[in-house]
């Protein structure tokens, strides 16, 4: 087989990864600023690149003055060292956050939809399928309410199979 035609079929295979069902209806919350503000635990996850070889994960979510939010997200790399990114967030829409870790690039913007937020469960995720996760506020939240947020995810045309799981002590890394 020739290095193009396994290019050709690895990009492929890539792509089906990230496909979300977009003939789903995507009903998202408003953003209730004040219910997003603290610090969440990460429960699920879908692998992603940026957070690779980390566990223990945290969003923290800081109102600003000026009405953006300052995004803290934190976890811990194997050999136990803190990894850190601190970026902005704005409200661009009904359940729609712009967020970006390097605010000054007008083009570093990206989309997440929080899909629910009900105060102790946050369900969040791209619009394209790619990416997903579920926060809380304490880290091992009711097996309901996992549930709920997993169906809630699959309502909307992604595919939690995909999604590594931290929601009891003994599975975090």
């Amino acid at each position: 087989m020739s290095r193009a035609t396994i290019l050709v079929v690895l990009l492929l295979l890539g792509a089906c990864s990230a496909y979300r069902d977009r003939s789903v209806a995507v009903l998202p919350a408003e953003v209730p600023v004040a219910a997003l503000a603290g610090t969440w635990v990460e429960i699920a996850r879908f692998p992603n690149v940026f957070q690779r070889g980390c566990g223990q994960s945290t969003a923290t979510y800081v109102p600003r003055p000026d009405g953006d939010i300052s995004v803290i997200n934190a976890c811990i790399e194997p050999g136990g060292t803190v990894r850190r990114a601190e970026g902005i967030a704005r409200v661009a829409g009904p359940g729609l956050l712009e967020v970006s870790f390097a605010p000054a690039l007008p083009f570093a913007w990206s989309d997440y939809l929080i899909l629910s937020l009900d105060g102790e469960v946050a369900v969040t995720a791209s619009p394209g399928g790619g990416l997903a996760w579920i926060l809380a506020r304490r880290i091992c939240p009711t097996p309901e309410a996992i549930a709920e947020a997993l169906a809630l995810l699959e309502a909307n045309g992604y595919r939690t199979e995909r999604m590594e799981r931290f929601d009891t002590p003994s599975l975090r890394p």
